[in-house]
């Protein structure tokens, strides 16, 4: 089977040298257990170390919150989005606000995941 490795010291041996080659891969946790700085920097090497592009999408922080964190390891994101070797996509519906209001919309409790995810396969064409 061929694999995709992730490039984090370590991981790659003990996943018999990456994840497997088009596979969807999830990542689930508590808060704070460090889900978003693995799969950043799982993102992050595949373009420095693989030339792989990679879309990462947030449903929590927002793009600029997410390039200030992971500045903080080196990682400078908005070169490589300059670069289009990655994008960074706010999914967070919460954050659209009202024309003229502060108000945020409040999150549904259900929401079209497919539809979601055509609209990010059309934007990064």
């Amino acid at each position: 089977m061929e694999r995709v490795p992730t490039g984090i010291k370590g991981l790659d041996s003990l996943i018999e040298g990456g994840f497997p080659k088009k596979r969807a891969i999830l990542i689930t946790g508590a808060c704070g257990t460090g889900k978003t700085i693995f799969c950043m920097q799982y993102i992050y090497n595949g373009a420095k170390k693989y030339e792989e592009p990679g879309v990462f999408v947030s449903l929590d922080a927002s793009p600029e919150t997410l390039r200030e964190d992971m500045a903080t390891f080196g990682w400078d994101l908005a070169k490589l989005e300059e670069e289009d070797m990655i994008r960074i996509i706010d999914g967070n519906v919460a954050r659209l606000t009202c024309a003229g209001e502060d108000e945020l919309f409040s999150l549904p409790s259900e929401f079209d995941l497919e539809k979601l995810l055509i609209e990010i396969v059309r934007n990064v064409k």
